[in-house]
């Protein structure tokens, strides 16, 4: 099978699994992701808070094992069952991830506001400027949109649009055994 085909579905399946997980709840029942307005609180994103992929976001890499992302200190547990537990950083922006027992994290579920890829696209970002940045990117049958993620072949980013403009965004790992 060419590669693009292989790829476009792949980003498919990859769209309707994390699409389901969107819209159905978190990674192994947790509570249903949301999409928060940044507060007074939370400071400005930084280089490392903002840049969500192309291999993780703030230090945690899709793919580490779950050992590895617990020493960093940075997250804290919020559900665990099953072979998956969902997490969230300890400190705001407080996005969550799901990590696997097998594969260890494998997606980053609801990227917060102020996030944004390498190539500029985040949550309120419209629909044509993601077509721009992600010229391959495939709407699901569910509705959802997924692209490669450039310079990770591991990886999709999947994106929730609410009319014309991005309201969720997650960083998925290929393969992974988290979602619904």
């Amino acid at each position: 099978m060419r590669r693009s085909a292989w790829r476009s579905g792949r980003s498919l399946a990859a769209a309707a699994l994390i699409g389901s997980m969107l819209l159905n709840g978190g990674a192994a029942g947790a509570a249903a992701a949301t999409v928060t307005a940044p507060t007074a609180s939370e400071p400005p994103a930084t280089a490392s808070q903002g840049r969500f992929g192309p291999f993780g976001y703030r230090g945690i890499r899709l793919g580490m094992s779950e050992e590895r992302a617990r020493a960093t200190g940075k997250i804290v547990l919020v559900s665990s069952g099953g072979p998956c537990s969902t997490w969230r950083f300890r400190t705001p922006p407080r996005a969550e991830l799901a990590i696997s027992r097998r594969l260890g994290v494998v997606a980053y579920i609801d990227a917060p506001r102020r996030a944004r890829t390498p190539e500029g696209i985040g949550v309120g970002s419209t629909r044509r400027q993601l077509t721009r940045a992600y010229p391959q990117v495939r709407r699901s049958p569910s509705g959802v949109f997924s692209a490669a993620i450039p310079r990770n072949p591991r990886g999709d980013y999947i994106f929730v649009l609410s009319g014309d403009r991005v309201r969720q965004m997650v960083m998925a790992l290929e393969g992974q055994d988290c979602a619904n």
